[in-house]
């Protein structure tokens, strides 16, 4: 399974699943698809993470991106990876 956008920290994150059955041989090309969505969208945003981009921009851009070059493994539909509420930071 292919889970995308957790995080810890002040402000955490948990992943959300993107694709499952993705095979060995395929992990670095599916990585450098989700990295090369992640640079052309987060353009302008400064320094965010990736989870932080998936929220704004919503799932499906990156989910249609994958399904288009990984059509067997990635999953139809998703949500946003979620917030996980906690007493030391706030969401910006």
């Amino acid at each position: 399974m292919v889970r995308i956008g957790g995080k810890w920290g002040r402000n955490p994150l948990v992943r959300t699943l993107f694709a499952t059955f993705l095979p060995e041989e395929k992990v670095v090309d599916f990585i450098s698809a989700v990295l090369a969505w992640y640079r052309e969208n987060s353009e302008g945003m400064g320094r965010i993470r990736l989870g932080d981009v998936i929220i704004r921009k919503g799932t499906g851009g990156l989910l249609g991106d994958l399904k288009g070059k990984f059509p067997e493994y990635v999953v139809d539909k998703t949500i946003p990876p979620q917030i996980i509420d906690t007493q030391i930071g706030e969401r910006p």
